[in-house]
């Protein structure tokens, strides 16, 4: 006959499986909670957002030296509320850098941006263009900040996502001054019609 071979679990492995099947269950059961409608007020929901940015960018490629960038945005958020009354945006931007006072390669990018509060998380793609050293490059971006008024603070990540003598992988901080117009302003008031 055969014996069986008996598995141990530590106990430190099978508390962190607990608190893992806890956080999913949680998530889970705040996800049920959190489906996103349009904002209602008094006057009815408010419209879309545009901004109109100003950007400063200070980036390290990797094994290369700091060059600072300068550009501009444009943004378009729709406000949400998610249903535990979260204020909540998400929305597209586009910017347009050019790196080392335009004199270096220039940087075009764009892609989708969500806030919550005071928290920000941009995504998307860029494309840089060539130097002496490096061509073109296209990137994936990830980029978490804050927002606080008008001022905007990012920690950029890049990642290249095209072959030959590219740009490296970069880390750049943002710092982005936002004019935002509220389209259309407020809906129409709603009452007895």
């Amino acid at each position: 006959m055969k014996r069986c071979r008996h598995v141990r679990i530590s106990e430190r492995c099978a508390r962190q499986t607990g608190v893992r099947a806890a956080a999913g269950l949680l998530l889970f059961a705040l996800a049920g909670r959190l489906q996103a409608q349009p904002l209602e007020g008094p006057l009815g929901p408010p419209r879309a957002i545009i901004s109109l940015g100003f950007v400063v960018a200070s980036a390290k490629p990797a094994g290369d030296q700091w060059h600072e960038g300068f550009g501009g945005e444009l943004a378009v958020l729709a406000p949400l509320r998610l249903g535990m009354g979260m204020p909540f945006a998400a929305g597209g931007f586009g910017q347009l850098q050019g790196m080392d006072g335009f004199s270096g390669a220039t940087r075009v990018s764009g892609g989708v941006r969500l806030q919550a509060w005071m928290l920000g998380f941009d995504m998307g793609f860029a494309q840089q263009s060539g130097d002496d050293f490096h061509s073109a490059t296209g990137y994936v971006v990830l980029a978490p900040g804050l927002q606080a008024g008008p001022g905007a603070l990012a920690l950029r990540f890049s990642w290249p996502v095209t072959g030959g003598a590219h740009w490296p992988r970069e880390t750049a901080l943002t710092f982005t001054i936002r004019l935002p117009l509220l389209l259309g302003g407020e809906g129409r008031r709603r009452g007895p019609q």
